[in-house]
């Protein structure tokens, strides 16, 4: 597909997957991330004390993120914060869900790696 066709294509819309994916697992947050970086966004769901750590490296933006980022030589670090790389939504579930959601996504068509955890913040309790 040609750079206009991928400007114009709608918005994935997951409701109706996301309440089949809560009625079958107890899930701990939903982050609608629109902008302002996959860490502010999960960050907002967290009680004080917690922090996400994103995986970077797991990762893998459409290419039209690349060109943005080169055309437009933008950093990193904004590109992640202003399209989140491409990522809509971001799920908080227990460790020990997260490989039977990634399937139960993936069985319904989502790609889900899991792209990072919570962990207590430096000098936090």
């Amino acid at each position: 597909r040609g750079l206009a066709e991928e400007l114009l294509t709608p918005t994935r819309i997951y409701v109706r997957t996301i309440l089949e994916l809560v009625e079958r697992f107890p899930v701990r947050g939903i982050a609608h991330v629109t902008g302002g970086g996959l860490a502010g966004n999960i960050s907002r769901l967290l009680r004080p004390g917690l922090r996400p750590r994103i995986f970077w490296d797991r990762l893998t933006p459409h290419p039209l993120f690349r060109v943005i980022r080169e055309a437009g030589r933008v950093e990193e670090e904004e590109m992640r914060r202003t399209f989140n790389l491409g990522i809509g939504i971001a799920l908080v579930v227990a460790p020990e869900l997260a490989e039977q959601v990634t399937r139960f996504l993936g069985e319904r068509g989502e790609r889900c790696p899991v792209i990072g955890r919570i962990e207590a913040e430096p000098g936090g309790r």
